[in-house]
């Protein structure tokens, strides 16, 4: 059932397409090429894709533009099929170049945007705030190393598994890995900790090392799974990540809404690819309805 579900759900995806596609060519050899494509998954790239779209702070606009313009298209094709001369019928290449340069232009509106910080709303800081208290472990105000080796001892007691063992050294690892990446990004000062500001105006802006810094939040998520994955099918149901969560803090009803919103292909697991995801969201975005917020079962 659950693979028919998911069967249906990606042909749903591909025929929502079909009217898009006609926007730009009515060959029946690219329709069919385009919808195989869909169908074969390539809306998984997302997951992929995130931290580039994160940055992308105008591409709903970019959609809309082009969205309206495949509309107008279509209408004007349909008008001058049934015989009004004056709709004009506009050619596959106009199309592909009006769609290539919106496409671009918002691309490249919105990483000029990322590199200016943005100031946060009274919202932002709040939510930001909730999140910086999620890691601070013992309250002072400040992100250290301590934080997180705490953190990695926690992870290793809610799952069951020995600091020394080799998921509690991975993890261990990861976690020291993960906070020297965000240091080299938020700590302004140098001081070798994070505060509470520092967090805040580090938040959407552009991260220097950003390969580095997506490398550091991977082995972080791929660690996680690996120390909380208890059926070692490379995946968390709900209650093994309930069981993560707990090291962070999160009840079981907290636990289990986050499992529902991060399971963002809906098949009953968190792979290490949506636990990334939630991870550099919680860290970067400043968008309150991200959901990253949850990536550590609470805010």
């Amino acid at each position: 059932m659950l693979a028919a579900a998911i069967g249906a759900a990606d042909l749903l995806f591909a025929f929502d397409s079909i009217p898009a596609i006609f926007g730009i060519t009515t060959s029946a050899l690219l329709i069919v090429a385009c919808n195989v494509f869909a169908l074969m998954g390539l809306r998984q790239l997302y997951v992929l894709l995130t931290h580039l779209l994160d940055r992308m702070a105008s591409l709903n606009q970019g959609l809309a533009v082009i969205c309206g313009f495949i509309g107008v298209k279509l209408l004007l094709r349909a008008l001058h099929d049934s015989g009004a001369r004056w709709a004009p019928d506009i050619p596959a290449w106009l199309s592909m170049l009006v769609v290539a340069v919106t496409l671009l232009v918002t691309a490249a509106a919105g990483l000029l945007a990322g590199k200016r910080a943005r100031p946060l709303s009274s919202g932002q800081r709040a939510m930001l705030a909730r999140r910086f208290a999620v890691l601070d472990t013992d309250q002072n105000g400040a992100w250290e190393l301590a934080d997180y080796e705490r953190l990695a001892g926690r992870l290793c007691g809610s799952c069951g598994h020995a600091l020394d063992s080799l998921a509690g050294q991975a993890v261990a690892a990861a976690q020291r890995t993960l906070f020297s990446a965000l240091l080299e990004h938020m700590d302004a000062n140098g001081d070798r900790q994070i505060t509470a500001d520092e967090f805040a105006a580090a938040a959407g802006r552009a991260i220097g090392d950003r390969p580095g810094f997506d490398t550091a939040v991977a082995a972080a998520a791929h660690s996680l799974v690996q120390v909380a994955d208890r059926d070692g099918n490379g995946a968390l149901d709900a209650a093994e990540y309930a069981r993560l969560a707990a090291a962070y803090g999160a009840s079981t009803r907290q636990a289990a809404q986050a499992f529902a919103q991060l399971d963002l292909d809906r098949n009953g697991v968190l792979d290490t690819a949506e636990l990334t995801q939630g991870i550099s969201q919680f860290f970067t975005s400043p968008d309150p309805g991200a959901l990253g917020n949850l990536a550590f079962g609470r805010l």
